[in-house]
């Protein structure tokens, strides 16, 4: 871009430009927000937009027995999401408890649609059009999120950085979670090549924000690939509470304390007593695996878990970790399948959408929410999102409510998203001719369209 030449600037226009500099954030991301206007905004200069409902779209169905009767209407938008999400602006503030997209990764390869044309790799606003499409939708999403609500958006390598910054600027640097890593599908497609350009990805990420920085989550477990077996742990701990600090084995810290009070300690020495006894050994001669197989014995019998607690080896006390089949949830879901396409076939006998995402990854996000949350998809795509939502109200009786917003692009929505809803409402025949029973629930459809917008309205 040429510098422009201020010699010839007058002192009005100069001071002018200078304020407007001075508005210009210092630190954050930057990028040419004038150079990359989107077809709706003209569109919206004298018009403003709104849903218009689809009747003969709508789905009415009888609950499943196992479900109450009073289910929540689920939505499917079809349109712009920018003018979906405009109209919910005002219908659903501080409405939704958890909002999912997966946006276009803006690639290079004709996977992001601007202004009716497909970005490549060569244009040189490839980044500043992606930053001026998502943030206009973003700051909308914002305000439709509860105070208690989260954002969850998948993203690749192309423009992980700059939704990291996009979204700090948006929803606040102090709201961001994590950078969740998934598995992608494997394409090995240099291995027919002696020589590489860069290593090929296995990872897709989902940027993970809350409305609130003060908002906390329940705790979630996963399953691991094999049992861990039971183990020991220091009975100490730095945390300082005097209360906590007593004589056990004879030892009493001088800083720090005990991990449980005494009185439950000192059970739980008992009980590594009665386990010595009942298994004839002295602790050095007693294996992990006799400590576990006692433990579950004990469980049996008492229909309880019990504490022990002995002296190691090097002389500090102790407190058992009995065996699990689960861990606590972390930042790497690689427990997660890649996609669902096998899903989507079983559905519609053939292949309907690339890299579907899976619907194990949306219903643990939406695990961070309760059984009666309205979830938000305004990239619904092949709708998995209400698919998985679905799916979770049919296992737990939940009520939540889905709303999806997707564009029509290659008929997206009307041979695939919609369809897919209704057959799982609904129920389908797989391609082997058995039936699958509908999960039940209800469905409102609208599209966007626009009204004349009066001068005096405010918009």
């Amino acid at each position: 871009m040429p510098k422009k030449d201020y010699s010839q600037w007058d002192k009005k226009d100069l001071i002018k430009h200078i304020e407007k500099l001075e508005k210009r954030k210092k630190y954050g991301l930057v990028w040419d927000e004038e150079r990359t206007k989107e077809v709706f905004e003209l569109q919206a200069q004298n018009a403003l937009p709104v849903l218009v409902d689809v009747p003969e779209n709508a789905i009415v169905t009888n609950q499943p027995t196992n479900q109450p009767t009073n289910q929540p209407t689920h939505i499917l938008i079809e349109g712009d999401n920018f003018h979906a999400l405009s109209v919910l602006n005002y219908t659903h503030e501080k409405s939704v408890d958890v909002i999912y997209i997966d946006p276009p990764y803006n690639t290079g390869s004709n996977d992001f649609r601007y202004n009716d044309k497909y970005i490549n790799k060569d244009d040189g606003y490839r980044h500043s059009k992606w930053l001026s499409f998502m943030s206009k939708r973003l700051i909308i999403a914002r305000r439709l999120l509860k105070n208690t609500g989260v954002i969850f958006i998948s993203i690749d390598d192309n423009e992980l950085a700059q939704t990291r910054l996009l979204m700090d600027d948006i929803f606040g640097e102090e709201n961001y979670k994590n950078t969740i890593i998934i598995r992608r599908g494997a394409k090995n497609v240099q291995a027919q090549f002696d020589t590489i350009d860069k290593l090929s990805s296995g990872y897709e990420y989902v940027l993970f924000y809350s409305k609130d920085s003060t908002q906390r989550f329940p705790k979630m477990l996963k399953e691991l690939d094999q049992s861990k077996q039971g183990g020991w742990n220091n009975h100490w701990r730095g945390t300082n509470r005097p209360t906590m600090r007593y004589k056990l084995f004879g030892i009493t810290p001088e800083t720090g304390q005990w991990r449980w009070g005494k009185e439950r300690s000192l059970i739980a020495v008992e009980n590594y007593k009665l386990l010595l006894k009942e298994l004839g050994k002295k602790t050095e001669k007693v294996s992990q695996q006799e400590i576990d197989n006692w433990f579950s014995k004990k469980i049996i019998e008492t229909g309880e878990e019990i504490d022990l607690l002995r002296l190691s080896s090097n002389g500090k006390p102790e407190h058992y970790i009995p065996p699990t089949d689960t861990t606590l949830l972390n930042d790497v879901w690689f427990d997660i399948s890649p996609n669902s396409t096998s899903t989507l076939k079983s559905i519609f006998g053939k292949k309907v959408f690339d890299n579907p995402k899976p619907l194990e990854l949306i219903k643990r996000i939406c695990k961070f929410s309760d059984k009666d949350a309205v979830i938000m998809d305004f990239f619904a795509g092949s709708g998995t999102t209400a698919h998985a939502v679905l799916e979770m109200n049919k296992e737990d009786d939940g009520r939540r409510q889905v709303i999806l917003a997707t564009n029509n692009e290659n008929n997206i929505c009307i041979e695939v998203c919609y369809p897919r809803f209704k057959k799982i409402i609904k129920g389908y025949k797989n391609p082997s001719g058995a039936k699958i029973e509908g999960l039940g629930g209800n469905l409102k459809y609208y599209r966007t369209s626009f009204v004349p917008a009066d001068p005096s309205d405010e918009n």
